[in-house]
């Protein structure tokens, strides 16, 4: 029986960002809070959160302290992002001898018995054939950044990565004296009175004097004609570097992250297509053939070799969607699908999930008037799906009278068979949501789940992550428990689905307040584990080589 197994803070306060996982570590991109300090238009920030020593790190936006830039910050389907031979032949006998251990045998993962796999051996399999593959093409690396990405292979030794980072925290930290304000949770300077995520996403409309810059791999900005000029130039110099987001996707295909859409209130939404390294560090341009309207609030899911983007609200036009637009990641192309049957209303910030090639649409909002967005909101709480052979939509009728209600900002996810659905919020009503969901797809039937343990607050707009067993569950936003306002989270949450004997005397050590006499006695790797359960996160900024070792 599934089972709240920790709750943590100290995180980075997030909001309408995006995550996803690959081998142990979860990586979240931009987002926003109503508290954070100094611009708004800056390069994306990527937090990378441990999932073996729950920590949190801030990742540097240039993968050297010199943050120099690659001589080309553009890819496409005929030249890949590739090393040179030299840097190919030494990052796979590097990969031989660091992954020599297996997951099994790591000590948490023993205790935990979820064993997880140490990266996703696949797709980074997948790239280094790749990267052999074309050895004969340019590199996009400069000559002088070769160590950078030499060193960065060692990302591949988690073994070591996370010992190393256990023995450091175990030795410096004073876990008997640690203490947490939970109120330190709600910040005195939260946002006042209740916000919609049209209050947040639509850029006010003034009339004032307006500039339009080019910007390589980008394209042309309509921006207002006081934007902050150096901050500016900065993203001209790097346009391969996303700015900072919210209301955009990431998803994973073969060893790489591929960040589309999502807005700034600075530039508007975006359009651009950008590939993640988390090897190297790396941002890339990808080249693409044809084009999705930019848009955020949308979706995107990954199926066979396809990203398929289903809503959202197109700045351009000024409306919610209802179209889906495919991405064929082997030719680079995007394309607007046709689809049979009647497909979900206009719709944003609902969410998707894809099961045994089905894409799942839940929830979103939707206006009165159709397209147009009018503050008149509609929640649909039909489960729709696509049928992405036959690309036909259906609605699937429950077997029975229970099930969710419509909603926003929810998160969804598959596991084992099932479909699982979390929190969000519905305007109309005006109720955060903390229940949890389960639809059975072969008895079309939703169940709510009673799960044991302290889970999360009502929130919406929050992230998840499902790594083993494990769902990772972490920001948001959640009403103020003094004052009529919105605060934004940066706590955690992990629900395991099949709890072992060893967590649920750990979660019972901590709740009877026996941790400091369990230390004289529980045998060292499960008094690792009690540090790493009870300990609130410090949250740090971290060259990327650090991370490399897992520096908490």
């Amino acid at each position: 029986m599934a089972r709240w197994i920790l709750s943590s803070y100290g995180g980075p306060k997030r909001v309408n960002h995006a995550a996803v996982a690959m081998g142990d570590n979860i990586y979240s991109f931009g987002g926003y809070t109503a508290t954070e300090v100094g611009p708004q238009n800056d390069f994306i920030d990527i937090h990378v959160l441990n999932t073996f020593t729950y920590r949190w790190e801030l990742l540097p936006t240039f993968p050297s302290e010199s943050g120099k830039k690659p001589r080309s910050s553009t890819i496409s389907a005929s030249h890949p992002e590739t090393p040179s031979t030299s840097q190919s032949t030494q990052i796979q006998r590097r990969r031989t001898r660091s992954l020599s251990t297996s997951a099994s045998s790591h000590p948490l993962a023993q205790i935990r018995n979820s064993n997880p796999p140490l990266y996703d051996l696949e797709g980074i399999e997948h790239n280094l054939e790749e990267n052999q593959a074309n050895s004969n093409n340019t590199s996009i690396l400069e000559e002088d950044n070769e160590m950078d990405v030499t060193q960065a292979t060692d990302t591949f030794t988690v073994y070591q990565q996370i010992l190393s980072d256990i023995d450091h925290n175990l030795e410096n930290d004073n876990d008997e004296n640690a203490t947490f304000d939970i109120s330190s949770v709600y910040s005195e300077n939260s946002q006042e009175g209740e916000e919609d995520e049209d209050e947040d996403m639509d850029l006010i409309e003034e009339e004032e004097e307006r500039i339009f810059v080019h910007i390589d791999g980008i394209g042309d900005l309509d921006l207002p004609n006081n934007v902050d000029r150096d901050r500016l130039e900065k993203l001209k110099q790097h346009p391969e570097i996303p700015f900072k987001l919210y209301g955009h996707t990431v998803v994973s295909y073969k060893g790489f992250f591929y960040l589309w859409g999502g807005r700034s209130d600075a530039y508007g939404c975006r359009q651009t297509l950008h590939r993640y390294n988390p090897a190297t560090n790396l941002w890339s341009i990808v080249t693409t053939f044809g084009q999705c309207p930019a848009r955020d609030g949308h979706t995107a899911i990954v199926w066979d070799d396809y990203m398929f983007i289903f809503g959202g609200y197109e700045e351009r036009e000024q409306r919610f969607s209802q179209e889906t637009y495919s991405f064929h990641f082997p030719t680079n192309t995007w394309s607007k699908l046709k689809t049979f049957g009647k497909p979900p209303q206009y719709r944003d910030f609902h969410t998707a999930c894809v099961l045994d090639g089905r894409m799942y649409v839940f929830g979103g909002r939707s206006d009165e008037s159709g397209q147009t967005h009018t503050n008149h909101d509609l929640y649909d709480d039909k489960l729709h799906f696509l049928d992405l052979k036959s690309m036909e939509w259906n609605v699937v009728k429950p077997s029975n009278n229970d099930q969710p209600c419509g909603r926003r900002s929810h998160t969804m996810w598959t596991f084992k068979g099932f479909v699982y659905l979390f929190g969000g919020y519905n305007s109309i009503s005006n109720v955060h949501f903390n229940d949890l969901w389960r639809f059975d797809p072969t008895t079309n039937s939703w169940i709510e789940q009673k799960v044991l343990g302290k889970g999360p607050s009502p929130r919406r707009r929050q992230c998840n992550v499902m790594i083993g067993n494990r769902l990772f569950l972490f920001g948001g936003t959640t009403p103020h428990p003094r004052r009529s306002a919105l605060e934004d989270l940066g706590d955690l949450y992990v629900l395991d689905f099949s709890p072992t004997l060893s967590s649920l005397c750990l979660e019972a050590v901590l709740k009877l307040g026996l941790k400091q006499q369990a230390k004289n006695v529980l045998p060292e790797i499960l008094n690792r584990e009690l540090h790493y359960m009870s300990t609130p996160n410090q949250l740090s900024r971290a060259s990327f080589l650090s991370l490399m070792y897992m520096r908490g």
